[in-house]
């Protein structure tokens, strides 16, 4: 059995400050009940590129990446929906490196080819060190670059010069679509030498288009207490910030629109029980708090839990549902009919957690 201690998921729904797209979906609109899914779980880097390209053979499209860091796994939830000769298909690359430097040169000859950013893995190696992992997709037959890339990076309690240099590359026309703690398992862990703290992938189209007087504003909060975490969100959503981007080890991203610094929002990090998190998930949503990110799963799961101020008293509540990912080739087939039916009486795909055992979370 895989273990789960360091799990985190980043998936985030964000309607009012969006990140920069990334590589549309080109193909016909479907019903939700028409998409089939799949599973990828594994401990090596290599084998989930090589499971990532077969499914992609097979028309599946890559719909949530585990983005965290992990000593013992990664994961995917893919979909492909009916019929499939009529569906888009994608290709996939894998790129890891050590340095952030490296990582930048290589990102940047790739989006030459029209590939585009999906998603980002820290994986550890013990006494080895860690590796940043970038997960690309392009349409196949399209080669043609959309996007530029800059990552921006910190060690420990640097997050103001981060902040000052994120602020530098808004002006330039880059928004923050990725961010994820990076903890160094290898030598440096012991003697302070290891990798950045944490990093942010930037994107820009590659139109040069003139950059708005009205691009949001973000701010980079880190602490190392979820109690203080919570204290300096909510200062910060009084201030007219939502919460865009988390990461493992108590990071996040705070975006605004300058235009409208009303508060709108309230939060809640809180750590769910296991074998409740549905019952949890659900009280919380009656209150009015939902759903918004996984925050950390080192020690317990903990999310961060969202009230719109603007919703009302008539604001329905959701209904959230876990769907534990197949650790062995025969919980493949019970898992895609779970996922199947679950879509088909209304479910939506949300999230791809570290709840109790790895899973997928829906909500309806």
């Amino acid at each position: 059995m895989i273990p789960i201690r360091f799990a985190l998921a980043i998936c985030l729904l964000v309607p009012l400050l969006t990140a920069y797209p990334q590589t549309t979906d080109q193909s016909a609109p479907t019903k939700a009940n028409t998409l089939e899914y799949r599973a990828i779980l594994t401990g090596k880097l290599a084998t989930f590129d090589k499971e990532l390209s077969e499914l992609a053979g097979q028309g599946f499209r890559l719909e949530r990446l585990l983005e965290s860091f992990t000593v013992f796994y990664q994961a995917a939830i893919l979909s492909r929906s009916q019929p499939v000769e009529r569906s888009a298909k994608y290709e996939y690359k894998l790129l890891a490196a050590h340095r952030v430097s490296t990582l930048e040169k290589e990102l940047a000859g790739a989006a030459s080819e029209g590939f585009e950013v999906r998603g980002v893995m820290s994986v550890g190696k013990p006494y080895i060190g860690s590796e940043i992992a970038v997960v690309l997709e392009r349409l196949i037959g399209n080669k043609s670059q959309r996007f530029q890339y800059r990552i921006l990076s910190s060690a420990n309690g640097k997050e103001n010069k981060v902040n000052d240099n994120l602020q530098k590359a808004v002006s330039e026309g880059y928004r923050p679509i990725k961010m994820i703690r990076n903890i160094d398992v290898g030598f440096g862990a012991f003697v302070g030498a290891g990798g950045p703290a944490f990093l942010i992938i930037l994107s820009r189209d590659t139109g040069n288009q003139p950059v708005s007087d009205d691009a949001p504003e973000y701010m980079v909060l880190e602490t190392t207490r979820l109690s203080t975490m919570e204290k300096e969100v909510n200062q910060a959503a009084k201030a007219g910030y939502r919460l865009f981007l988390p990461s493992m080890g108590s990071v996040v991203l705070m975006a605004r629109d300058k235009r409208n610094s009303q508060p709108r929002y309230e939060y809640k990090l809180y750590k769910l029980k296991k074998q409740t998190e549905e019952k949890d998930l659900l009280a919380h949503s009656q209150m009015g708090f939902d759903y918004r990110a996984t925050i950390s799963g080192m020690g317990g799961l903990t999310t961060a839990l969202e009230l719109d101020l603007q919703a009302g008293a008539n604001k329905t509540a959701q209904i959230y549902k876990l769907v534990k990912l197949p650790e062995k080739e025969e919980e493949k087939e019970k898992f895609q009919k779970e996922m199947s039916e679950a879509v088909a009486s209304g479910f939506r795909l949300l999230d791809l957690t570290g709840a109790g055992d790895l899973a997928v979370l829906l909500v309806r």
